[in-house]
């Protein structure tokens, strides 16, 4: 299961929650608020596989918000 994750996205001067990996994997390609790292690319591995059936969910959730730390970018608790 991919718990929500809140994030800072100043372009929408605001938050956006994350609900899916399937958005995580579109926030990481398209729309990547902060530094792009080891552990952005690790994130979309893992949110690609989760989306194709041989990672998990919670996988790619845990790489999203390594990513997110790595990068910087502001997580709402």
């Amino acid at each position: 299961m991919f718990a929500p994750i809140t994030i800072e996205e100043a372009s929408r001067d605001g938050f956006r929650t994350i609900t899916t990996v399937d958005t995580a994997a579109r926030v990481l390609t398209l729309r990547w608020p902060g530094k792009r790292g080891p552990a952005h690319e690790a994130a979309l591995r893992a949110c690609i596989a989760a989306m194709e059936g041989t990672g998990t969910e919670e996988a790619g959730r845990e790489a999203f918000l390594a990513a997110l730390r790595e990068g910087g970018v502001f997580v709402r608790e």
